[in-house]
């Protein structure tokens, strides 16, 4: 007999005096109607009519190609993080030069005015 029930600890093979005392109210089926229904289902089941050569080779193909499609997003996303870097340290030298023009300096420029 093999023990079914789910919240049973033990699922395992057991004998009659385990079954008396240990599994009363559990699910109990017998390991012979086990083993003719696991044979009746894998007989039952048929193989895959594909070449697995061809399915391996089809397989390392799309991750190859996958693995080319990230590298190109990851050089995309490299590339675009940097020119953002250099946009926003161009924009902040734009600001201090204009805040240099803007406050700097005056001394100088009435010297020269006048």
């Amino acid at each position: 007999m093999i023990c079914l029930d789910p919240k049973c600890i033990q699922k395992s093979v057991i004998c009659g005096m385990c079954y008396d005392e240990e599994h009363r109210n559990h699910k109990i089926r017998p390991l012979k109607v086990i083993i003719n229904n696991s044979k009746k289902y894998l007989q039952g089941m048929t193989p895959l009519a594909l070449d697995s050569e061809k399915v391996k080779s089809l397989i390392k193909t799309t991750q190859a190609k996958l693995i080319t499609s990230f590298d190109d997003l990851e050089k995309f996303v490299k590339d675009s993080l940097a020119n953002i870097r250099i946009n926003i340290n161009a924009i902040f030298s734009k600001v201090l030069d204009q805040v240099e023009l803007k406050t700097g300096k005056n001394d100088q420029l009435l010297a020269a005015l006048e």
